[in-house]
């Protein structure tokens, strides 16, 4: 009787020693997924900044790579796109859209509530 205590002794203390490293397995696994994914969104945001400096050139008339001047100009094309939009959305309402900062403001205000830019009739 007392070989089995022991052997189910050994046993249940393999067994605790099994749970116990698969645990640390798993909690190093999670630290390791999440710093891969720090990493990716670090990189994503790399990226962003990357391709908004690219087209800042590209606004300033600057060189940029062939095949970056067909991208850029199509993001071009949709900010054209989004201020008509805005511009038709403010006349709608009855508002002019600053000629600074693109914020909507009454056409009775002398001022942009958004930057403070003076407006003037054309806004």
């Amino acid at each position: 009787m007392g070989d089995f205590f022991d052997d189910l002794g050994k046993r249940i203390t393999e067994t605790a020693d099994a749970v116990s490293k698969k645990t640390e397995e798993v909690v190093e696994t999670q630290k390791i997924k999440t710093q891969i994914r720090s990493l990716k969104r670090n990189l994503e945001r790399d990226f962003e900044d990357l391709g908004i400096m690219l087209y800042g050139k590209f606004q300033k008339g600057e060189e940029v790579a062939g095949e970056c001047v067909e991208l850029c100009e199509v993001i071009k094309k949709r900010e054209e796109n989004i201020a008509e939009y805005e511009r038709e959305i403010a006349e709608m309402k009855g508002e002019a859209l600053c000629s600074n900062c693109s914020n909507p403001a009454d056409k009775n205000m002398n001022f942009c509530p958004g930057c403070g830019t003076k407006l003037g009739k054309e806004e």
